[in-house]
């Protein structure tokens, strides 16, 4: 009794004391520069004594929205502010909570980070992130592409990356937009386009017929293919397609032949398939003829185009026609050749010797890489092909 007496005479009242427990040990928070963070964490008395207490921070921009709490449990929210902060800070401090419990120190760490955006992948935080996610899914790059976070994935010191983008967003975003971005930052190459094959004959059409076309296209990313014909007898199913119509890397183009709009004989036209970048012909040869008659009616023009190349040369010669009128006379003669047989490529070594003799060097030059290009995928050689470029190598007057 002495005892209980001395110890209430020093101010020792004995009572019972809340066991006070954290729900979280340490408080982590990631928050956008400029912007704020809240969290929250849970005090609880573990032997059911009701605590009573306040809490303030170590670090002014921590503030603790519930700076007092009383009861058996208490939620405590705390909002982080950074104002001013920059990517890659990280701002630690301590939460001193003072209860009838005692003292205790509640660390935090808060990291700042950039506002990226949120895909399917996770966060997309550079352009690493962006291409992969571009390839996986490219409606979904677009939809990050367009949004003001996508600044944010452009590093600082990328001045190229960032001075493209603000170029291309001008005065709209769009998905071709997003694929000249790829490209001109040497992410991706330019989605291209070739038909499976370039022409077609089609006899004896009696009624309308349907063709079909197959178009393949290689890489990845947004295509556009605009498609027009030059004559009214030809009738494309579809005049503008994406790379959304593809299935694969391939697309079924379907087209008509509509006989109604045929004149007698043979009929040319194309199917053009183009965009901003890529133009390739599909050339449509169609005849209400049977082939056996198309062939004599070929073989006749042929020949008689023949003959009035020869004409014309023996008059240019004797001198009775100027250069110019011959080789106006020549192409002509040549392209009405070409119509019956459009596949062959040396009727591009004439029309260019044609031009080099009217001294239309750099038109026959075009046309002389263009037939280059056409022996060497047949692994041919022509020898009337080496004259042609001796004499202008060496300013010869052509026989």
């Amino acid at each position: 009794m002495r005892k209980r007496i001395e110890e209430l005479a020093e101010g020792k009242i004995p009572y019972e004391q809340p066991q006070v427990i954290f729900s979280k040990e340490k408080l982590e928070l990631e928050v956008v520069e400029g912007q704020t963070a809240t969290d929250s964490f849970q005090i609880k008395s573990e032997n059911g004594i009701r605590m009573r207490g306040m809490i303030y921070s170590s670090n002014i921009r921590m503030k603790c929205l519930t700076f007092q709490f009383e009861g058996e449990e208490a939620d405590i929210q705390v909002q982080f502010r950074a104002d001013g902060m920059s990517e890659g800070e990280i701002a630690v401090g301590e939460l001193c909570v003072v209860c009838n419990g005692g003292e205790y120190q509640l660390s935090f760490a808060v990291t700042v980070t950039r506002l990226y955006a949120e895909a399917s992948t996770g966060k997309i935080k550079n352009l690493r992130d962006f291409v992969k996610l571009a390839k996986s899914d490219w409606k979904e790059a677009y939809h990050i592409f367009h949004s003001p976070a996508f600044k944010n994935i452009l590093a600082p010191k990328d001045l190229k990356a960032s001075l493209l983008y603000e170029g291309l967003s001008k005065p709209s975003i769009t998905e071709q937009t997003m694929d000249e971005f790829l490209i001109g930052i040497g992410k991706k190459e330019r989605v291209r386009f070739l038909p499976e094959k370039h022409s077609v004959e089609v006899f004896e059409a009696a009624a309308p017929i349907e063709e079909q076309l197959l178009i393949q296209k290689e890489g990845w990313g947004f295509l556009e293919i605009r498609i027009t014909a030059s004559e009214e007898f030809i009738v494309p199913q579809k005049r503008y397609i994406t790379d959304a119509d593809f299935m694969g890397s391939t697309y079924p183009l379907s087209f008509y032949i509509d006989t109604e709009q045929m004149h007698a004989g043979n009929n040319f036209g194309c199917i053009y398939l183009e965009n901003d970048v890529q133009k390739e012909e599909y050339q449509v040869w169609a005849s209400a003829d049977s082939i056996q008659v198309r062939k004599e009616r070929t073989v006749q023009g042929l020949q008689r185009a023949t003959y009035l190349l020869t004409k014309s040369y023996i008059n240019f010669r004797l001198k009775k026609i100027v250069t110019g009128e011959w080789t106006k006379q020549t192409l002509a003669l040549i392209q009405r050749m070409q119509e019956f047989q459009p596949n062959d490529p040396w009727y591009l070594l004439f029309q260019a010797y044609a031009l080099q003799r009217n001294k239309q060097r750099q038109d026959a030059q075009w046309l002389m890489d263009e037939f280059r290009q056409k022996i060497k995928e047949k692994k041919t050689r022509s020898g009337h092909f080496t004259i042609i470029c001796v004499c202008r190598r060496k300013k010869n007057r052509l026989w």
